[in-house]
């Protein structure tokens, strides 16, 4: 099998369990209200951590010190 029939298998999988998360969902409504905060609160502590393990480095490198101010100054304006 070619590596592009391993790529589109991969993702039909992924697609299809991401489905059956959303059937789930979609069946127990109730659940639904109690999850999603939680769900939210996750997607954004992993871009979080993507921003602190892998973008900030690279500022580091880039800015030098100066890249804190930004980061901080960021972080302060989410906030």
């Amino acid at each position: 099998m070619p590596i592009l029939g391993y790529i589109v298998l991969a993702v039909l999988v992924v697609s299809l369990i991401s489905l059956i998360g959303v059937v789930f969902f979609w069946v127990n409504q109730k659940l639904v209200t109690k999850v999603v905060p939680w769900l939210v609160a996750f997607a954004a502590g992993t871009l979080l951590a993507a921003a602190w393990f892998d973008l900030i480095p690279e500022s580091l490198a880039g800015l030098g010190e100066k890249a804190f101010i930004w980061v901080v100054g960021g972080i302060l304006l989410f906030l």
